[in-house]
């Protein structure tokens, strides 16, 4: 713990990678067989699905029932979310240092949280965004509203099919999300992240990876590609279950493993 300490208090930018052991943290668990949501599980099971995961892979019979599952989903997740504890100890430990935050997490808390827009890359799509499924030119937009709308109609049990919202070729839109294998990334975003890590090449970085397995290579391989290139990068990653750390950057690594929120609360105190 005085090691991680030591490494907080020397860094001058922060490099964070989020994946899916933050947010079991928050109490949000894709790959569990159930949901404590009724309305949402009662949903999901009228489709045969059981876990989170599957559900958002699909897929549905229409996009009228994608839209009814994430409007029930980012209801239950998103769109009311209140910080948690291990959201507030990352905050303290970011203070007033630039930071950037990669993350493979779609639920959006990081937005929710008030961090800044562009500092966010989410890697892997983010589910109060929606985008178009067909044409060339990307369409991107906030989902917030369109999804209040339909959950709202969908509990009272009213029909939701002019809800739905319609790019400027009147096909319908869809969350931007994994879940579907026309998904769209947005470029600033990325271009956003390249920009940063260029802007504090050679400062005293320290990468954060918190919650990525092994085989997680959307968060892995760019933030290892990363503290490779560093000159003064430190590469730290915390998980709740395995821990995996490239051979060629172990000279400048460190791994815990057991509860994120118990190791970045207790990081957060160390360093007030």
């Amino acid at each position: 713990m005085d090691q991680l300490q030591k490494y907080f208090h020397e860094a001058s930018v922060l490099v964070i990678g989020v994946s899916n052991g933050f947010s079991r943290a928050e109490g949000l668990d894709l790959t569990k067989d159930e949901t404590k949501h009724t309305d949402l599980r009662d949903y999901m099971h009228a489709y045969g699905f059981t876990k989170l995961v599957d559900a958002i892979i699909g897929p549905w019979p229409s996009i009228k029932e994608e839209w009814i599952f994430y409007s029930l989903l980012t209801k239950a997740y998103s769109l009311d979310y209140q910080e948690t504890e291990i959201m507030r100890s990352l905050k303290s430990l970011i203070g007033d240092k630039p930071y950037f935050i990669v993350s493979s997490a779609a639920e959006s808390h990081f937005m929710q949280a008030g961090f800044q827009r562009k500092r966010i890359y989410d890697i892997a799509g983010n589910w109060l965004t929606m985008t178009n499924s067909v044409g060339e030119d990307l369409i991107l937009e906030d989902a917030r509203a369109p999804l209040r709308r339909i959950v709202n109609a969908y509990c009272k049990g009213e029909e939701i099919d002019s809800l739905i919202p319609l790019d400027h070729n009147n096909h319908p839109m869809r969350i931007q999300t994994a879940g579907f294998e026309t998904m769209r990334i947005d470029p600033q975003e990325e271009q956003n992240y390249f920009n940063f890590v260029d802007d504090y090449h050679g400062k005293n970085m320290l990468i954060l990876e918190l919650g990525a397995n092994r085989n997680n290579v959307l968060i892995k391989r760019p933030l290892m590609k990363l503290a490779y290139h560093e000159p003064n990068a430190v590469y730290v990653t915390l998980n709740d279950q395995d821990l995996w750390i490239a051979q060629r950057i172990r000279e400048k690594s460190f791994g815990y493993q057991g509860s994120l929120t118990k190791i970045l609360g207790n990081i957060a105190q160390a360093c007030r």
